[in-house]
């Protein structure tokens, strides 16, 4: 017997010393569930929208199959068995990669056993702390988890089974033989509809492998086949007058034209509208810079603990001073090979090591920056969409982003602007971005603190190895963690911009004046926009970034509290007051 079952059943039998004759009447029909309830056929009906349209859950996106704590067991017992997974490693990234994260595994093992069992321990001239060894190990097990967590939803997806191979098959039969049966059928059955391919396969929750991916691919299919009312997938699209649901302005050339869209049309529009733009590589180079100075930072306190301890000697200052004063190429050159041997080692064990180290913390520092890269690239791109859908519903600059446009004049076009939004907020990469995030954040919260609570013991100590490595490690996690909130909160802030629905209201007004006939439907129309606006602030925190914080108390104490420790570690090290959790970002 495990032990959940033992608390299971050790539970169950807690509530058998105090239960009456009414619960357990009670439990009896818990028991049966809906079975003694008389049920009949019903339709579902589609022309309403739900809460999870708002938040954009409408919309399934694959899910992790295992919990934190087992995903870090495997991301570990993989990392330490790397030559024996070679199998999932290959599968979830690709054979030069893995060769390559090999090729640092073994560099790694070779480099520890020279350090443990050949490195000179009684030469302080040359001096390698247990942490420059170290650090590219524990750099290792923090990037095999993270792309644990990232693939914890897609493991054994490239590999398909006989029964998935039989699944495609009868999937594609059956909707073959319904596009080949479509003529015959009367507009009376169009359920069987929402069951073909739309085409849009990022909704459809076809990266999860588990066996709900056949019931997700078509809940994605009829999610949007229902916002979209599409009656044919043909080339040629008929629709029924009443599932039009909006007519837009498009702008060709000098013309000016009107097409009934449907939401997946406009969201396409934004889609593409934001993949034809150029993408900026700064923070690539900026994390490329960062990889080659974080790979140099023990060899640069080396360099630097030598020159304060050769000024604090006063025959050795005037010693410096003469050979900084002597002009010439011999003397530079020899004093350029002084500091080369100070910061790479003397002898042939200890410059192995430190060279080994240098490598390894570059190609892995530039995996994770890469990484970083990435999110920074996607958070980006969800600004794009959140800023080229706030231009919808505005004339001039739908016409200047080249988009389509409408009003929020109509209960259907309030109906597409809400799943709209609510699609281009799911689209992309979500969880993967959040889990990359989120460890970063992690990271760096805990080099704060050890650097904080390294400084309230002893000041002088924040000069040593493993206290300036953790600050400059910090400071390089933290550029990029101030631009995902940066990012972050204007998202949210596109997303949440209720001037848009204010701006609507007051247009209705003038419609209501304009148009005296359409009181009634325009003043409908008026308070579903009142409600959307109250549900988009009751839903959407505006402290939430995504990956960060979703508790506003929590974002802030967290702010207040990084800054903060940042604040006194930077104050110690500049001479100076420093208050950077005080600055605002908009």
């Amino acid at each position: 017997m495990t032990m959940d079952q033992l608390l299971i059943r050790y539970q169950k039998k807690l509530g058998t010393y105090d239960k009456q004759e009414w619960e357990k009447t009670v439990e009896q029909k818990i028991f049966l569930g809906l079975k003694h309830v008389p049920m009949r056929a019903a339709k579902l009906k589609t022309e309403f929208i739900d809460v999870d349209l708002v938040r954009g859950s409408s919309f399934p996106k694959a899910k992790p199959k295992h919990g934190l704590v087992t995903v870090a067991y495997l991301a570990i017992q993989r990392l330490l068995f790397l030559p024996f997974t070679a199998d999932w490693w290959i599968q979830q990234t690709s054979s030069s990669i893995y060769f390559f994260f090999l090729l640092l595994y073994f560099l790694q093992v070779f480099n520890l056993y020279l350090y443990f069992y050949h490195y000179p321990k009684d030469n302080k001239s040359d001096i390698v702390s247990m942490s420059e060894v170290l650090v590219p190990a524990v750099m290792m097990i923090t990037l095999s988890m993270i792309h644990s967590q990232i693939v914890s939803t897609n493991s054994g997806a490239k590999i398909i089974n006989k029964y998935d191979k039989k699944q495609v098959r009868k999937i594609r039969h059956g909707r073959s033989r319904l596009n080949k049966n479509r003529g015959k059928k009367n507009s009376n059955t169009n359920n069987e509809e929402h069951h073909e391919d739309d085409g849009f396969e990022s909704l459809n929750g076809n990266a999860s492998s588990d066996n709900d991916r056949e019931t997700s691919c078509v809940r994605g299919e009829e999610n949007l086949l229902n916002l979209s009312d599409e009656k044919d997938n043909s080339s040629i699209r008929r629709r029924r007058p009443r599932d039009l649901i909006v007519s837009c302005t498009i702008w060709t050339y000098r013309d000016v034209k009107k097409a009934e869209l449907s939401v997946l049309d406009i969201s396409s529009t934004i889609i593409a509208r934001v993949e034809s733009m150029p993408e900026s590589m700064d923070y690539f180079y900026i994390g490329l810079f960062l990889s080659i100075i974080l790979s140099l930072v023990p060899s640069l306190i080396r360099v630097s603990d030598y020159c304060g301890m050769e000024l604090v000697s006063s025959t050795n200052t005037s010693l410096l001073a003469t050979e900084f004063s002597i002009v010439n190429p011999k003397a530079i050159t020899e004093i350029i090979f002084k500091f080369i041997r100070i910061a790479f080692g003397s002898s042939p064990w200890i410059r192995s090591v430190i060279l080994l180290s240098a490598m390894e913390r570059f190609f892995l520092a530039f995996l994770l920056f890469f990484l970083l890269a990435v999110a920074e690239r996607t958070f980006k791109q969800r600004l794009l969409y959140a800023k080229l859908f706030s231009h919808l519903t505005s004339s001039r600059r739908a016409r200047k982003s080249e988009l389509p446009h409408f009003r929020l004049n109509k209960v259907r076009n309030i109906k597409t602007w809400l799943s709209v939004r609510s699609y281009l907020k799911r689209r992309g990469p979500q969880r993967s971005v959040d889990v990359i995030i989120s460890s970063v954040f992690v990271m760096t919260l805990a080099l704060l603190s050890y650097v904080s609570l390294e400084l309230i013991k002893d000041i002088d100590n924040l000069h040593s190895h493993y206290n300036i490595e953790a600050l400059m490690w910090s400071f390089a996690l933290g550029l990029f963690i101030l631009r995902f909130m940066t990012l972050g909160t204007k998202i949210n802030n596109k997303y949440r911009n209720l001037s848009i629905l204010i701006t609507e209201q007051i247009n209705l007004y003038l419609q209501i004046e304009q148009k005296p006939h359409k009181k009634e439907e325009l003043t409908v129309a008026n308070n579903v926009l009142k409600l959307a606006a109250d549900l988009i602030k009751e839903l959407e925190s505006p402290f939430k970034i995504s990956g960060l914080s979703a508790n506003p108390y929590l974002y802030t104490i967290t702010k207040v509290v990084l800054l903060s420790a940042l604040s006194g570690v930077l104050s110690e090290l500049l001479g100076f007051k420093l208050k950077l959790h005080k600055i605002k970002i908009k």
